[in-house]
């Protein structure tokens, strides 16, 4: 079970780090963040840490640990209104990462070879400095991206499928740096 508070201060900085695996993540959260993580080797617990105004969930994936039988690593997250810098280091895994509505001041995703949708249904209430999604051999799919309110987008993909849909309301000028590789 994870259910963590916001830190007080204002502006928070979360952190997501998981290894290969499976990511849900979406609004709805009464505290900064709710959810439960399953995993069925004991290493693959995930350590949460806190300093001033940030929040890590971490875990650490030996490669050696993925040798044989069915391995399990689901996270089901739910993130709350508290105002946040988003941060999250994923490698190989499968997320659904529904960030609509969401008050985050900015995103930054990294991925490996991953199968991601990212979603942005309802506008973002906070102006987002920046949302930066830096990814491997992948498919990706980014939904409603001017509903995410950003000023600047940096999106650099390896291999891979990527789509990239800026549907939404724009209320300002934004900037956006596509680096595509073979795809």
């Amino acid at each position: 079970e994870i259910s963590e508070d916001a830190p007080s201060g204002g502006l928070v900085e979360l952190t997501i780090g998981m290894g290969g695996g499976k990511l849900t993540l979406g609004p709805g959260a009464d505290r900064l963040v709710e959810g439960t993580v399953e995993y069925n080797i004991a290493d693959w617990k995930p350590e949460i840490t806190r300093s001033g105004r940030e929040v890590r969930i971490e875990q650490s994936i030996n490669n050696a640990s993925f040798l044989g039988g069915k391995v399990v690593n689901d996270w089901d997250l739910r993130l709350g209104q508290t105002p946040m810098d988003l941060n999250i280091q994923a490698g190989a895994y499968e997320g659904d990462l529904d960030l609509s509505g969401l008050p985050l001041r900015s995103v930054r995703i990294s991925d490996g070879a991953s199968k991601a949708t990212v979603v942005f249904n309802l506008p973002n209430p906070e102006e987002m400095d920046s949302f930066t999604y830096s990814t491997g051999a992948s498919n990706i799919d980014l939904q409603g991206l001017l509903y995410a309110n950003f000023r600047e987008m940096n999106f650099k993909g390896g291999a891979g499928n990527f789509s990239l849909d800026f549907s939404g309301n724009m209320t300002h000028d934004v900037k956006v740096f596509i680096d595509g590789g073979l795809g």
